[in-house]
Parts: structure tokens; sequence; C-alpha cells
């Protein structure tokens, strides 16, 4: 329990705040922008897979598509899709 609590806390402190000022920084068509959501991106990467073994040593993980697809795959394919939008819209 303080394991997911203390990832939950430290993601409005450290990784909302990048996410949040690379999106209007997107929408104002600005390079910073696309280069702080990159920054941004990359905890969706790895810290669904953290978590995946965490769910794993508890015995959270069930064997449903649901659990596969939208709990825990949902968050690095997030975090690749905006990496790779990032950094194509930086090489331009």
């Amino acid at each position: 329990f303080a394991f997911n609590r203390a990832s939950a806390w430290a993601d409005p402190f450290s990784w909302a705040p990048l996410q949040v000022v690379g999106s209007l920084g997107m929408l104002l068509g600005e390079r910073w922008g696309f280069l702080l959501a990159l920054m941004a991106s990359v905890p969706f990467w790895y810290t669904a897979f953290f978590f995946y073994f965490w769910d794993r040593d508890l015995g959270f993980r069930r064997n449903t598509a649901g659990y596969w697809i939208v709990t825990w795959g949902m968050w690095p394919v997030f975090g690749v899709v905006e990496g790779v939008y990032c950094f194509v819209r930086l090489v331009e």
C-alpha cells in the first residue's frame, strides 16, 4: 500500500506539471512544449512495468482482457505514442 501511495503522490508533483505545461506549449505550437511533453511521456513507459510486477507479487493480477489492455497496457502505449509524436514534431 505504501509503495502505491508514494507513486500516487509523486505523479501530481513531479510529472503532472510537465505534462500540463508541455500540453499548453504544444497547443501554442512552441517547440519547447513538444520537448516538455516528450520528457513527460517517459514515466508512462516504465511505471506500468513496475506496477505490473508489484500487482503480481500482491496477487492483484487477473487473467482478463480488461486487466491486460486497460489496467496495464494502456499507460505504456500512451507514453510511447506521445513520445514518438513529440519526437517527430521536434525533428521536423
